[in-house]
């Protein structure tokens, strides 16, 4: 089993549809994001990288699921309030998700 350091770096993008049948849009396009939110908290970034790809396939409009998660980083609206996340806004769901992994 490999172990976080040897992931290298993001992978690439998944060129599915997302959840909520959106194209994958990628997670370069929230790279900055991604980094700002992981040295912050002190998350991996592959861990959040691939956190984001797999809940959601980098796709903003993720969701609802059956629990009512949302969002790039699907936050259950509890968890959502608990952390200030707004889960129409990519920037504040990648960076609570990063706050929510650090608080695991």
């Amino acid at each position: 089993m490999p172990t976080t350091a040897a992931v290298a770096g993001p992978a690439p993008a998944p060129a599915s549809a997302g959840a909520g049948g959106a194209a994958a849009v990628g997670g370069e396009t929230y790279s900055g994001t991604i980094a700002a939110a992981a040295a912050q908290y002190g998350v991996p970034q592959p861990i959040l990288y691939h956190l984001l790809g797999a809940e959601s396939s980098f796709n903003p409009n993720a969701g609802p699921s059956s629990a009512g998660a949302r969002g790039i980083a699907p936050f259950i609206p509890s968890t959502a309030a608990k952390y200030g996340v707004d889960v129409t806004n990519p920037d504040s769901s990648i960076t609570g998700a990063a706050h929510y992994l650090a608080d695991l």
